[in-house]
């Protein structure tokens, strides 16, 4: 089980459940819709249709932060470095006061340092985009984002000023092994 999608005649198949998911989301089924995606996921483990991505749109709408984290730690996708992966991951630890979230909110700006300016509203829609057309880690991935979990962001308390503390100390001048350090505390 899990590799349906490798058979090729299974793919319209697969498709039409995805699409069945959907429109029973769309319609405010959200039981039955949340069954659907994740047996989309047990049939195809690879998530080629990337089914874990729309799961987490589903679940930040709700603010459902433990069927978020549930995801990402029992998924099968440890390497994956897209911005909702990684965003909503630290979000998510964020929310549920899990002590690495700090560490994870690190990453994700290592994997795309524009999403903040569009979470907080620094910045608006790049001049360039493209929506079926994303580069990972560009600000167009950063809007797309944006347009999806700003209101998980907005609707989390004290994640907005955790996600401007975090930008900030990723863009603070880093101290050489020989340097005073740069708060100008004079102590290293």
């Amino acid at each position: 089980g899990g590799k349906l999608w490798g058979h090729f005649n299974a793919r319209p198949y697969m498709r039409a459940r995805a699409g069945e998911a959907h429109t029973l989301r769309d319609m405010g089924r959200r039981e039955e819709a949340e069954r659907a995606y994740y047996e989309l996921l047990r049939l195809n483990k690879n998530d080629n249709q990337g089914i874990r991505y729309t799961l987490l749109a589903f679940h930040a709408e709700k603010l459902e932060f433990g069927r978020i984290d549930s995801l990402i730690k029992n998924g099968d996708y440890p390497n994956d470095c897209a911005a909702e992966w990684r965003y909503t991951g630290a979000l998510a630890a964020f929310a549920l006061g899990k002590p690495d979230a700090s560490f994870f909110l690190q990453t994700a700006l290592g994997a795309n340092k524009h999403i903040p300016d569009y979470l907080l509203g620094v910045k608006q829609r790049p001049a360039e985009y493209y929506q079926d057309s994303i580069r990972m880690g560009g600000e167009d991935e950063a809007y797309a984002y944006a347009l999806s979990f700003k209101k998980a962001w907005t609707g989390t308390p004290g994640a907005m000023a955790w996600l401007r503390t975090g930008q900030k100390a990723l863009a603070a001048p880093k101290a050489g092994r020989n340097d005073p350090c740069p708060c100008g505390s004079g102590k290293k």
